[in-house]
Formats: structure tokens, sequence, C-alpha cells
């Protein structure tokens, strides 16, 4: 059982670890690759300590016992603020971000004076030999609790925050969003696990089946990251493959505009990117990661994008056209899209719109009958 546990451990770290060096050596987008590799990088110190705790329960290395407490509370600000870089494309850091990380802060000081006492006292605290005082236990209870809680509630925020992503985006798109989205809810059953121990009693095997679910959820992720196509330039070895498109991006994107632009391909109820690639000699992911470089949206917000400037021109022209039959020409299949589309993009409706510029002539039509 040792030995089993000791290789699912290792291979969680080293899997971890390895992530996060592909991450913090690979090119562009250097905040998302930084944060990316720091979370990587305190999963696998968090797997290696609790290996370590399964194997020995930290006799041998004593001063790892409380060590490990700020580091497990660091990595859900950590993945939490990683998917939001890689998510939303304008997502900037700012200064109030820092009090995330004000818990990991009060922790450390609260456990300062344990930290100070020598090596051979905490191995007789661990071997039980020499136990804490009473009136310690509880606290230092609530702030294990706390530590493992704290974790588990940015994985499920970091879950809940991904939701709205995707159903706006095409099935090649944030593949790795997806896999990640597994992963977090891997990590919250494993964090549940460790939590119910510290409630209920010193339940080895949850603890060991704990572990091997956060190996497990990292080894997704790995396998995610190496297979990702929308965000190649966060691999080492994907950097030469991103920045020969980057190379071809000028030449695709002047015949993307002229196919979508200028034969009105955007105006087509029926669009799709796999379509659109095909045309342009690409994949669809890479078609994908062509417009989210060069315009900083997925292909359905550039669509759309497009038809909305559109239908302001039209909105905008003298002759009264009804706002159904606008919707209808510009690409969209129901008037309440064209509505959503329009509000996402301009902040009003499109009678709103057309009653700012004093188009009383703009009629609510039903759509013709073929």
């Amino acid at each position: 059982m040792a030995e089993l546990t000791g290789l699912v451990g290792t291979i969680g770290a080293g899997t971890a670890f390895y992530t996060g060096l592909l991450l913090v050596l690979g090119r562009h987008r250097k905040t998302v690759r930084l944060l990316g590799g720091a979370f990587f990088f305190i999963f696998a110190a968090i797997l290696l300590l609790f290996t370590r705790f399964l194997l020995d329960r930290y006799i041998s290395l004593p001063h790892l016992a409380f060590v490990h407490l700020p580091i497990v509370m660091l990595a859900g600000p950590a993945i939490y603020f990683f998917l939001r870089f890689v998510a939303e494309p304008n997502f900037r850091l700012k200064p109030v971000y820092l009090l995330h990380l004000l818990l990991a802060l009060a922790v450390t000081l609260y456990m300062s004076d344990i930290y100070s006492i020598s090596a051979e006292s905490k191995r007789q605290m661990l071997a039980h030999s020499q136990p804490l005082p009473e009136y310690v236990i509880p606290s230092l209870r609530v702030v294990f609790l706390i530590t493992y809680t704290a974790p588990l509630v940015y994985f499920l925020l970091s879950v809940r925050y991904l939701r709205p992503f995707f159903s706006r985006l095409t099935a090649n798109e944030f593949s790795f969003l997806r896999a990640m989205r597994v992963f977090l809810l891997i990590c919250a059953v494993a964090t549940a696990m460790m939590i119910a121990t510290l409630i209920g009693g010193d339940w080895m095997n949850v603890k060991v089946l704990a572990l091997s679910a956060y190996s497990l959820a990292v080894v997704l992720a790995f396998v995610a990251l190496a297979r990702n196509q929308h965000f190649p330039e966060l691999l080492v070895r994907d950097a030469r493959r991103y920045d020969r498109l980057k190379g071809r991006s000028e030449t695709k994107v002047q015949q993307l505009e002229r196919l979508i632009v200028g034969e009105r391909l955007f105006a087509a109820e029926n669009l799709r990117i796999a379509d659109l690639a095909q045309r342009l000699g690409l994949r669809p992911d890479q078609l994908s990661q062509l417009i989210n470089d060069n315009f900083g949206m997925n292909f359905n917000r550039y669509v759309n994008r497009l038809r909305i400037e559109e239908a302001k021109r039209r909105l905008a022209d003298d002759q009264p056209l009804s706002i159904l039959r606008i919707a209808y020409e510009c690409g969209f299949a129901t008037k309440s899209a064209f509505n959503a589309a329009f509000k996402l993009e301009t902040g009003q409706t499109p009678t709103g719109f057309a009653k700012n510029r004093g188009l009383s002539g703009i009629r609510e039509k039903k759509r013709p009958e073929s």
C-alpha cells in the first residue's frame, strides 16, 4: 500500500511540476503563463507534502507538517485568476486582487509560534508523545478546516465562473477550459474528502483516495494542455507552430475579410466556422485562433459584430425598413437573437438605436411568408 501511495503521489507531483515548467518556459501571454505555472508548481508541492504525510506522517521532516498550510491556501487564487486570464482576453490584474492573499497571510502569522519550535518538539507532537495543550487543539483544527475549505470555495467559484462561456463557444473553442472544468470538479471532490477526514477522524483510506483523485486531475489537466489548440502558445513545443501561424496571419486575415465581408458571408444564417475554415485552407481550431489573436474575440462574437455593424447601417438609412426584416437579412435566425446581440454590442435595443437617430418610420413586422 505504501509503495502504491508513493507511486501515485510521485506521478501526480511530477506531472504537475512538468506542466508548470511548460507554462513558465513557453512564449507569448506572459501573465497567463506565470499564473498557470505558479498554480501547477503549488499543486506539485501540495502533492509531494501530502504523499510525505501519508508515508510517514512527516516524522522524518517534521517542519513540513505545518508549512503546507499557506501553500494549500495559495492554490485557490492561483487557479481562479489563471482561468480568468485564459477565458477573458482583456482581463487585467488590479491591486485590489491582492486581498485574496490575506487569508494565507493570516494563517501564516497564526502558525508562526509553531513554526519557531524545534524539529524534535514537532516530531514528538506528530508522534503524540508530546501532545498539544488542550486549549490549542480546537483553534488548530479550525485553522486546518479553513485551510482546506478556502481552495474548495475557489474551485467551485471557478467552475461557476466558467459556465457562461460554454453557451457562447463552438465545440472546438476553449477545449482546455472544458477540461479544466472537469479538473476543478475532481479537485473539489478530493478536497471535500480531506475536509471530511478533519471532521470525522483519521481515515487513511479516504486520504489515499483523495491523493489519487488529485493525481488523476493533474494528469487530465496536462493532457488537455498538451492537446490544446486554442492556446498553443502556452506550450514550448508549440511555439514554432504558433509563430508560423502568426507569420501567415496577415495574409489569412485579408482572405478572411474578403470572404466574410466582401462576399457578405456574415449574412448567411447557417454560417459555420468549419465551412469558412475549409475555404481558407485552415482547420477550424486554427481559424478560431486566428480570429482570437487578431480581433480579440471568438468566431461567433466576430460574426455577430459584423452583422450588427450592417444592421446599424441599415437602421441609420432614411428608408423605413422593418427591424425584423433587417434582422433576417443580416443573418439572424430570430428577432430575439438579433436584439440580444445588438444590445451586447451597442448597449441599446435596435428600436432604441433607431429612435435616437430620429427614425420614427421604423416598423415592426412579422416575417414574410415564403
